[in-house]
C-alpha cells in the first residue's frame, strides 16, 4: 500500500486530534470537515475508514487495518490526544486506540459520534436503501455474503442506468466506476461486522442523536463511559467541538 492512510487536514505543533470517519454518499458534511471549521489550537489529522486500505479493503480483517493505521500513526509521530470515530467507524477507532496503547502508548479518550455496531440487519438496510436511491426498491437485497451485496447493487445499478437509454458502453464504464465505491463501502462493513468490538481501557464518550438507541456493550466499564444526548436533529459543529474539548 503505497498512499497514505493518515491524512493531515491542520498542522500545527501541540495537541493532535485524530478523525475516523467517511465521505457519505449524500456528499453531506463529514465529521473532520466540522471539526476543520471550528476547532483551534489542534493538530487535525483524518483516517477515512472506507478507503483506508485501498483496494484491500474488502479481504482485510480490521484488526490489521488499525494495526496498520497504528504503524502509520506512530511512524510520523503523532500522538492524539482524543481520536474521534463517527458512526460504523466506531469499531475501527476503538481498535485504533489499542492499537496505540500497545504499543507503549496510551489508550486515548475516545469519542464514538452516533456509534453503529455493525449487524446483518444494517447492512440489509444499507443495500436496501442503495437499491431505492437507484429506483429499483423493489427488489429483496441479500445481505447474507458481501459477494450477495455487491451482485444485488451491480444488478440494481445495470438497471438504473439502462432505463437512462445510454450505450452498452456508457453503462459498463459507469457500472464500474460507481461499483469501486460500492465494493469499498460493502467490504468495510462486512469487514466491521466480523471484527471484534474491543473493551476500551481508557475514557469512552458516546455522542448521540435524540432519537439514537445505541447502547453500550455490557462488558464495558460504566466508569470509563459517558453519553452526551443531542437535544436536537443534526449535529451541529461547535457541539463536536466542545465534545473534544472535554475530553481532551
Amino acid at each position: 500500500m503505497d498512499a497514505d492512510l493518515v491524512a493531515t487536514l491542520v498542522d500545527r505543533p501541540g495537541p493532535s486530534v485524530l478523525v475516523v470517519d467517511f465521505a457519505q454518499f449524500s456528499g453531506e458534511e463529514t465529521v473532520a470537515e466540522k471539526l476543520h471549521r471550528v476547532l483551534d489550537g489542534y493538530a487535525l489529522h483524518r483516517i477515512d475508514a472506507v478507503t483506508a486500505a485501498g483496494s484491500d479493503l474488502v479481504t482485510t480483517p480490521l484488526h490489521v487495518l488499525a494495526q496498520r493505521c497504528g504503524a502509520e500513526i506512530r511512524g510520523k509521530g503523532i500522538a492524539p490526544h482524543v481520536i474521534v470515530g463517527y458512526c460504523s467507524a466506531s469499531t475501527l477507532s476503538l481498535l485504533i486506540a489499542r492499537d496505540l496503547e500497545r504499543h507503549g502508548g496510551t489508550h486515548p479518550p475516545v469519542i464514538l459520534v452516533e456509534p453503529t455496531w455493525v449487524e446483518l440487519s444494517h447492512i440489509a438496510a444499507e443495500s436496501a436503501a442503495l437499491q431505492e436511491s437507484l429506483g429499483v426498491g423493489h427488489l429483496i437485497p441479500d445481505p447474507s455474503s458481501l459477494d450477495a451485496v455487491l451482485s444485488g447493487a451491480r444488478s440494481a445499478l445495470h438497471s438504473r442506468l439502462r432505463a437512462d437509454d445510454i450505450s452498452e458502453a456508457e453503462v459498463e464504464l459507469t457500472a464500474q466506476m460507481l461499483m469501486q465505491r460500492y465494493e469499498a463501502w460493502f467490504g468495510f462493513l462486512f469487514s466491521t461486522l466480523e471484527a471484534e468490538l474491543p473493551v476500551p481501557s481508557g475514557r469512552v464518550r458516546l455522542v448521540l442523536g435524540h432519537d439514537n438507541s445505541t447502547t453500550t456493550p455490557a462488558d464495558w466499564p460504566d466508569s470509563l463511559v459517558s453519553i452526551h444526548r443531542l437535544a436536537a436533529e443534526g449535529l451541529p459543529s461547535r457541539t463536536l467541538a466542545d465534545a473534544v474539548l472535554e475530553a481532551a
